[in-house]
């Protein structure tokens, strides 16, 4: 006897969460929230740009992200073996105005660095990071872009002529490269 009322297929996944210890519960969610840290660590310590960045700025950039969940990593999976691998890394913040305001004006400097109360302390959004594999990186876009930003308007400081820094909306971006030479 399998449980289910005739006509019924799978399993009520309510009932199976509602089982769950609480306790176990915390301790799943504890792994994967270490896991995810881990993930980002992976991307950065692969990127010239960050693998000799000390613990302390990489905490600054990975723990904010991922306590506030404003983070996608994007994995590549091994055809035979399905092993998995992250490959890229992009991470967002919510910031205000005033935030908004120091991005925008960061130019060609150093990058700016929010506090991590400063992650989700407005409405404004912000692409704040991108590493990793340049396909890896145009899937994260792509993801952000389809899904959370399906809606709302993300802003970014890319390269523009002559490597000046140029702030634009990630849509503007992505439109543009889909006349850029391959």
């Amino acid at each position: 006897m399998s449980g289910l009322e005739p006509g019924e297929v799978g399993f009520d996944s309510r009932k199976i969460l509602e089982s769950l210890d609480p306790a176990q519960v915390g301790v799943a969610l504890s792994k994967l929230f270490a896991a995810s840290i881990g993930d980002m660590v992976v991307v950065l310590s692969r990127s010239p740009a960050h693998k000799h960045h000390f613990l302390a700025d990489i905490e600054w950039m990975v723990l904010p992200a991922a306590s506030s969940g404003q983070f996608y990593v994007v994995e590549t999976a091994h055809k035979e073996h399905g092993f998995r691998a992250p490959i890229a890394l992009v991470t967002w913040a919510f910031v205000s105005e005033e935030i908004d305001r120091r991005l925008a004006e960061q130019g060609d400097g150093p990058r700016a660095r929010l506090r991590p109360d400063e992650w989700e302390g407005g409405e404004i959004a912000w692409l704040i990071n991108a590493v990793g594999s340049f396909e890896g990186i145009n899937a994260g876009l792509r993801w952000l872009r389809d899904g959370p930003f399906r809606e709302r308007r993300i802003k970014l400081v890319v390269k523009a002529e002559k490597g000046r820094a140029k702030v634009q909306t990630l849509d503007d971006l992505m439109e543009a490269a889909k006349g850029a030479p391959v």
